[in-house]
């Protein structure tokens, strides 16, 4: 392992878990937001792990000195979280370990917890444990000058667009960028939430529907909560991006299903779990990303029958559905306790709004999930939450989704019009331009980047076949006159 290479390692401040080395080597461990070079040894103890330089924790430095006043133990910790030298949702130990690592009584650990909970220093979850948390802005008046970061895959920019940024951007100061409480505690955030997903899942029980910072971060939380390193997931051939990077931070190995143009093939799917027993299968059967495809309901069926015979816990992604006008069921009313349906607001309503519901199979299935949310660190805000609820009780988010929607249909006809000759699918958000093999890709991308049109490499989304086609959206840079100028030169190079 070269110097600067990141090892391995799983690592608490209070060492609830070992490093796992076959040999000795240099570990880089998270310090200050940063890497901290350290020689660790195969037969460290944990103990001699924990007094290496670097490895260092604000609490434990204030309990090993003696500190036993609360009042300045709070002044101290809420000085070191506000230097940024600890990260927000690093793991503090259960109550009875610190108090026998430093010889307190476990009524006073327990009234040190509670007093850094009411400080706003730590939060605590049911069956997770307690987290460093994020510490408390001083209050901020909105800056007009402040606006969301501009995020990939714009929607179309609708009569709506300016007064969402203008509003989420208004939110985004001050305390509304503290991180929300995803177990929907609040009444109102519950029926908001049991409200968005009955557009798809009428029956969706509110007792199992969880909160996230967006649906990247909902795909992560639940792979966490079901799997552990080494784990084998399933995912389509082409798939979202972001699942390649979440299963190389959780360990995990991604065996490719294949697809035809009507999407995900069930058959191919049986066999492959005639051979191997997955932990999760991961899917996006609704104006599928990249292919564009949309899974008929028989086979979606099927794939619910498969995850019953198997026990298999299917992830339906479908940050598109409330676009879709169509008669298709999600695969979560199909495999209902055995699927966790996650369906995000920033493909339908706007792009800056990172909020997004999981449905889970059943409470204890939620509980799993708040718990791995909260060790990975949510990235939901109260005000983006709060703007959302507001949107879907007063039914505004209805006049966005249906102008939104309204957009996209146009777009796609146009394109298919100007496309009639080229072998592509458009449906949904995008143009899946099929290229099959490397030189008509390259090819095709050569003749996209000179004409300057937005487009995502097809090899972002493969699994196996890294030259399948390229990925051009429908969003807010799209323009006829690229897509008019683009088709004549691609009839030159495919058939």
């Amino acid at each position: 392992m070269s110097d600067t290479e990141t090892a391995p390692v799983f690592w608490s401040p209070f060492l609830f878990c070992c490093p796992l080395l076959a040999s000795n080597r240099s570990m880089h461990f998270p310090i200050g937001g940063g890497l901290m070079r350290c020689e660790v040894r195969k037969d460290m103890a944990m103990s001699d792990m924990f007094a290496m330089p670097g490895i260092v924790d604000p609490l434990h430095d204030i309990l090993a000195a003696g500190e036993d006043d609360i009042g300045r133990l709070i002044s101290r910790l809420s000085d070191v979280l506000a230097s940024e030298t600890v990260l927000p949702g690093t793991r503090l130990p259960s109550r009875r370990v610190t108090a026998a690592r430093f010889g307190l009584s476990v009524t006073l650990t327990d009234r040190i917890y509670r007093a850094l909970e009411s400080g706003g220093l730590i939060y605590t979850t049911l069956r997770s444990g307690s987290y460093y948390a994020l510490p408390v802005p001083a209050r901020v008046e909105p800056d007009a000058a402040v606006s969301p970061p501009r995020l990939r895959n714009q929607l179309p920019r609708s009569s709506t667009s300016g007064i969402l940024a203008e509003e989420l951007a208004r939110r985004h100061a001050g305390p509304a960028t503290r991180v929300a409480d995803v177990t929907l505690d609040d009444r109102r955030l519950r029926k908001a939430a049991g409200r968005w997903l009955a557009e798809r899942i009428p029956d969706a029980s509110r007792q199992r529907i969880v909160a996230t910072g967006g649906g990247h971060e909902a795909i992560h939380a639940v792979l966490k909560s079901l799997t552990v390193p080494g784990d084998v997931i399933f995912a389509e051939e082409l798939t979202y991006s972001g699942i390649h990077s979440i299963a190389g931070k959780l360990g995990l190995s991604i065996i490719p299903i294949q697809l035809d143009r009507s999407g995900l093939i069930v058959d191919d799917l049986e066999h492959m779990l005639g051979t191997l027993t997955p932990k999760a299968i991961y899917c996006n059967p609704t104006f599928q990303n990249p292919g564009v495809t949309t899974l008929p309901n028989d086979r979606r069926e099927k794939l619910a029958n498969l995850a019953r015979r198997y026990h298999v816990p299917i992830i339906e992604d479908d940050p598109y559905g409330a676009m879709f006008a169509g008669d298709t069921v999600p695969v979560s009313v199909f495999a209902r306790n055995y699927a966790y349906y996650i369906s995000s607001m920033s493909k339908s309503v706007s792009s800056a709004l990172r909020v997004a519901f999981v449905l889970t199979p059943n409470v204890a299935a939620s509980e799993r999930l708040i718990g791995a949310l909260s060790a990975i660190g949510t990235g939901l805000k109260e005000g983006e939450l709060h703007y959302a609820t507001d949107l879907i009780i007063r039914g505004e988010y209805c006049k966005i989704v249906l102008e939104n929607r309204n957009i996209l249909k146009e777009r796609i006809s146009v394109s298919e019009s100007i496309l009639e000759e080229v072998d592509c699918q458009i449906s949904g958000f995008h143009i899946w331009i099929n290229c099959n093999g490397r030189k008509k890709y390259l090819d095709i991308s050569e003749i996209i980047r000179k004409n300057k049109i937005n487009y995502s490499d097809g090899i972002m989304f493969s699994t196996n076949r890294p030259y399948q086609g390229i990925r051009i959206p429908l969003d807010s840079s799209f323009s006829i006159e690229d897509v008019a100028r683009l088709s004549v030169r691609l009839q030159t190079i495919i058939p």
